[in-house]
C-alpha cells in the first residue's frame, strides 16, 4: 500500500500493480486570498479551493471530495465530449457504489435552469445516455451547494443525492 501525503481522508491507496487509474486528479495548491481590512470573509470562498480554475460550486465540491475516502477524476470527457454531443463530467467518483462509477454534474443556476429553452430536456437526455453506459448520475445544483455550505450540511447533501 502507498500512503499519500497531502490528501486528507484518503488514507492508503493500493499499489499501482493492484489498481491502475487512467488519470489521477490534479492537485492544485490552496492559495489564501488576502482579506481587505474590515470586510467579513466570504463563507463560500472560504469553503472552496482558491487559485483553481473552476466555478465556485465545482471548487466547493472538489475540496469536499479531497477529504473523502474515494478516488475521483475531474473534467472527464465521455461519449465524445461536448463536440460530439457527449459530456464533460465535472467529477467521476469511484468507491461509493460497488462496480459503478458516480458521475457528478455540478449544475449552475443559469445554464441548467428551466428558463433556457430545451436545456432541461438536453440534460435529461445526457443523463440517460450516461446511465446506459454504466454511470450513476448525480446532479448537484448550485443554489443547493451554497445552502449546504452555509448550514454545514454539504456532506449530507452530496451523499444524500448519491444514495437516493
Amino acid at each position: 500500500m502507498i500512503a499519500i501525503r497531502g490528501l486528507p481522508g484518503l488514507g492508503k491507496l493500493p499499489e499501482l500493480g493492484e489498481m491502475k487509474p487512467e488519470r489521477l486528479p490534479a492537485i492544485e495548491p490552496i492559495v489564501v486570498k488576502p482579506q481587505p481590512p474590515g470586510e467579513a470573509p466570504d463563507v463560500l470562498e472560504k469553503a472552496a479551493l482558491q487559485g483553481v480554475t473552476a466555478s465556485l460550486p465545482e471548487r466547493i465540491i472538489w475540496k469536499w471530495l479531497l477529504g473523502q475516502p474515494v478516488t475521483f477524476e475531474r473534467q472527464v470527457y465521455v461519449l465524445g465530449g461536448r463536440q460530439a454531443g457527449g459530456a464533460v463530467l465535472d467529477f467521476v467518483v469511484q468507491g461509493w457504489l460497488p462496480a459503478k462509477p458516480v458521475a457528478i454534474r455540478v449544475q449552475g443556476d443559469y445554464w441548467h435552469s428551466a428558463d433556457l429553452p430545451g436545456r432541461p430536456h438536453r440534460d435529461d437526455e445526457q443523463a440517460g445516455r450516461l446511465r446506459e453506459i454504466g454511470y450513476h448520475v448525480v446532479d448537484l445544483l448550485e443554489a443547493d451547494i451554497y445552502s449546504a455550505v452555509q448550514f454545514d450540511t454539504l456532506g449530507d447533501y452530496v451523499l444524500g443525492r448519491v444514495y437516493a
